[in-house]
């Protein structure tokens, strides 16, 4: 999931912090919840390609159509509109793709939202995904998506310490099959 942590990174790096509600006239507002959503943008894009049975390729697509919205994106909109990325970028993708209303429930929206943020989503791409960079955003998301996963390790590794310098024998009692057995756990003699 490289690309996905890169995706996820690269989408963060474009959301203004304001909350977007003073900005009533664009058409950002379309996508905007009342809080931020307490999910992280990394999962929700796994949880998306996980209930569509899909591969990473999408999220470079997804990308793409993002690039137009970055100058409106907020912390109140980002989840929408990610959603709504990958969700175009799913149905260009797939032959036969879910109905909306089974993926208005992957993502959370109301009934029949999801076509309406569609068309917003793709009026600003002008209806147009352009493919022509294909290969060079793909090489971008996957060295973001090194870069992050590798920042992530650093810090899992200076808040927890090293934990390959432990041997199984000092993490457990037991150092036969004799001395535990499946009975034993749920019966004492």
């Amino acid at each position: 999931m490289c690309i996905a942590a890169g995706f996820a990174s690269e989408v963060l790096k474009q959301v203004k912090l304001n909350d977007g509600r003073t900005e009533f006239q664009s058409w950002a507002h379309n996508f905007n919840l009342i809080k931020p959503m307490p999910m992280k943008l990394e999962n929700l894009v796994e949880h998306f390609l996980y209930q569509v049975n899909s591969e990473d390729g999408l999220l470079v697509y997804a990308f793409m159509v993002l690039k137009k919205a970055f100058e409106e994106m907020n912390s109140l909109n980002a989840h929408k509109m990610v959603f709504t990325a990958l969700t175009i970028s799913y149905k260009f993708f797939t032959d036969c793709p879910a109905k909306n209303s089974q993926i208005e429930k992957v993502g959370g929206l109301k009934p029949g939202e999801l076509m309406a943020l569609e068309t917003v989503l793709l009026d600003i791409c002008q209806w147009k995904i352009n493919h022509l960079n294909y290969d060079d955003t793909e090489n971008y998301l996957l060295e973001a998506g090194e870069i992050e996963i590798a920042s992530k390790k650093e810090l899992e590794i200076e808040k927890f310490g090293d934990l390959s310098d432990f041997e199984d024998s000092d993490m457990t009692g037991c150092e036969t099959n004799e001395s535990f057995s499946e009975l034993s756990a749920f019966f004492t003699f």
